[in-house]
Parts: C-alpha cells; structure tokens; sequence
C-alpha cells in the first residue's frame, strides 16, 4: 500500500514537473518571438532614420508602444526581413501595419527640422544649450 501510494506521489509530482517546464518553454517561446519582433520594428525604424526620441517629439510614445505589439503580431515578418534586407527607404512598406505611424514621425521629424532651420541663428540655442 505504502509503495502504491509513493508510487502515485511521484507520478504525480513528475506530471507538475513536466507541466511547469512546458509552461516555461511556453512562455521563454513568447519572449523570443517579441524579442525578435521588436528587433524589427527597431531596424525597420533604423532604415527609416526615425529614433524613439522622435516617436516623442511627434507625441506618438503610446503608438509607438502599441507598435511593438503589432510588430509582434504581425504575419509578414518574413517579408518584413525581406524588405529590411533591401537598399535605402524613405518609406515603411505597404504591408507594415505600422507603416502609417512611421510615416507620421518622419513627416513631423522634417517639419520640426524645418520649423528649426526657418528659424534666425541669433535665437536658435548656442552648441552649449544656451540661448544667445
């Protein structure tokens, strides 16, 4: 009786065990996949010549944030490595659901960079940060 009941104890405690790393693996999977998906958005934007300061500038840091979760989730990630993989781009590609969003921070990066460059020498801030 003794041994039938060691025996159910430690079939059962090795099912948890088995339970517990598969979980594990589960979850160590998921990171992985955000990991490399974050990767991409972080080169897509590296080709784009966007930055997450300019994301802020443009007042889109939550879009940017909602970005990385679509970047996860998005099925044209091997597409997305295809496009990566490409020459120079002044454009996220059509298939990109962030493609509008980085569009926009590029589209207020040059009007801030405009905005900046209309503006007299004598005003704009001295290599120091001060204002003459």
């Amino acid at each position: 009786m003794e041994l039938q009941t060691a025996t159910l104890a430690g079939s059962t405690l090795a099912l948890i065990v088995a339970a517990v790393a598969v979980r594990a693996l589960r979850i160590r999977s998921r990171r992985t996949q955000l990991d490399a998906s974050n990767l991409l958005i972080g080169e897509a934007m590296d080709k784009l010549h966007l930055t997450p300061a300019d994301a802020g500038a443009a007042g889109a840091e939550n879009e940017l944030r909602q970005a990385v979760k679509l970047c996860a989730q998005c099925v044209d990630q091997d597409a997305c490595r295809d496009w990566l993989m490409k020459g120079e781009s002044r454009h996220a590609p059509e298939f990109c659901p962030n493609a509008r969003l980085m569009d926009g921070i590029a589209i207020a990066r040059s009007a801030a960079q405009s905005a900046q460059s209309n503006t007299p020498a004598w005003v704009q801030a001295t290599p120091g940060g001060e204002r003459l």
